[in-house]
């Protein structure tokens, strides 16, 4: 890092990932001089900012043109991937506070255990987060639609159709241990929560990322192809400051050479 920037002076710093080897590299220095100075121990700390010098490799991606072309992609989708996760959590916000609502009393079977419920809003959203995923949605849909013969019959665990807590029946219900333990039945409610759920989240959100990121790619590519005739238009300003629109056959050799090599100095990637 010293002995190029050395080499390019202030230019060095035009470039993004030598700023980034810049700071990698002074931190380390700081981390020990530190060390070495006074009798703070943050090597730890050194350490982690170190292993954040594995992302220079994502700088092999400029010699690959697809590759780096999906990079841009990427980066240039970041902005409106953020938008895109704000209206999942939102989404993922409002289902869970009607799985909570519908689902916070029903009795523990098969896949509605004490890693997928709806008993607090914590716990409801990380199953909701799990059945985003794909993972045992549907067994978790069938355990909260089991009805009173079910558990009744094959459980030995007796439910009741309604559950409601209230203020006057609360004390009693928390000395009976029906609040951590509720006995409501299963509902078939859960089909319509799950398949809108999953319809919703799984269908329509998550391919909606896919669909920011296939117009980041193309916004990339109508980018590179726009400061390439801009840069035309700029050179072309030189060649000819009349605006007659012609210039001599033998200064179109050296104007293309002029926008090419302007192109690959200010588009490294396009190399």
């Amino acid at each position: 890092a010293a002995l190029k920037l050395y080499a390019t002076r202030r230019w060095y710093f035009y470039d993004a990932w030598n700023c980034f080897d810049f700071v990698c590299v002074v931190a380390t220095a700081a981390g020990i001089l530190v060390d070495l100075l006074s009798t703070v121990t943050i090597g730890t700390l050194m350490s982690a900012i170190r292993i954040f010098r594995i992302a220079r490799l994502f700088r092999l991606v400029r010699f690959a043109k697809g590759l780096n072309q999906l990079f841009i992609a990427f980066v240039l989708s970041i902005p409106k991937l953020f938008n895109v996760a704000i209206l999942l959590l939102l989404l993922l916000f409002l289902f869970t506070v009607l799985g909570v609502r519908l689902f916070g009393a029903t009795q523990f079977s098969g896949s509605h255990d004490d890693h997928a419920n709806f008993r607090n809003f914590y716990r409801g959203f990380m199953t909701l987060v799990r059945c985003m995923t794909g993972e045992g949605w549907n067994e978790i849909m069938h355990s909260l639609a089991k009805d009173s013969e079910f558990f009744g019959l094959v459980l030995h665990r007796p439910c009741v159709d309604s559950f409601d807590i209230t203020a006057e029946n609360y004390a009693e219900l928390q000395q009976k241990c029906l609040i951590d333990h509720p006995v409501q039945c299963g509902s078939p409610v859960s089909f319509m929560f799950f398949i809108a759920y999953t319809c919703i989240i799984t269908f329509v959100v998550l391919n909606l990322v896919i669909a920011v990121i296939l117009e980041g790619f193309e916004d990339s590519t109508k980018s590179a192809e726009k400061d390439v005739v801009n840069k035309c238009i700029d050179v072309w300003k030189q060649f000819d400051p009349h605006y007659d629109m012609e210039i001599p056959i033998d200064s179109a050799i050296v104007f293309m050479e002029t926008v090419n090599s302007e192109v690959m100095r200010d588009n490294p990637e396009l190399r």
